[in-house]
């Protein structure tokens, strides 16, 4: 469920990036993008 919903908002920031086209936008998205997958490494690492 969590990859689910990771996919669907990687899916939305790409398309709101298209949408405005702002630098500022892209690497902020950026960012978010990596802290969540760190959180979800982090996660899966802890359990396994």
């Amino acid at each position: 469920m969590n990859q689910g919903l990771l996919a669907f908002l990687l899916v939305l920031i790409v398309l709101v990036n298209l949408l405005l086209r702002n630098t500022k936008v892209l690497i902020a998205s950026a960012v978010l993008v990596v802290i969540m997958i760190i959180i979800v490494f982090a996660r899966y690492g802890r359990k396994g």
